[in-house]
C-alpha cells in the first residue's frame, strides 16, 4: 500500500503558486480548491485556473509620512 496526500499540502501548494504568479503587489481575495481524491506519492499533480475578475485599488488620502 502506497503512502497517499490528503491534501493539506496540496492546498498550501496551490496557494503558494498563486502567490508567485500574481506578485509581490497582488492579493488573492478568494481562492478555491475541489480535492477530488487522494495523490499516491510520485503521482502527477496538475492545477488549473482562470482569472474571472480583476481589480485596481487606488489609495486616496495622505499617508503616515
Amino acid at each position: 500500500l502506497d503512502p497517499f496526500g490528503l491534501g493539506v499540502q496540496r492546498i498550501q501548494m496551490c496557494e503558494l503558486l498563486m502567490s508567485n504568479w500574481i506578485g509581490n503587489k497582488g492579493l488573492i481575495r478568494r481562492l478555491q480548491i475541489v480535492l477530488r481524491k487522494p495523490v499516491h506519492y510520485g503521482d502527477i499533480t496538475t492545477y488549473t485556473g482562470e482569472v474571472v475578475k480583476k481589480f485596481k485599488e487606488i489609495q486616496s488620502g495622505k499617508g503616515d509620512g
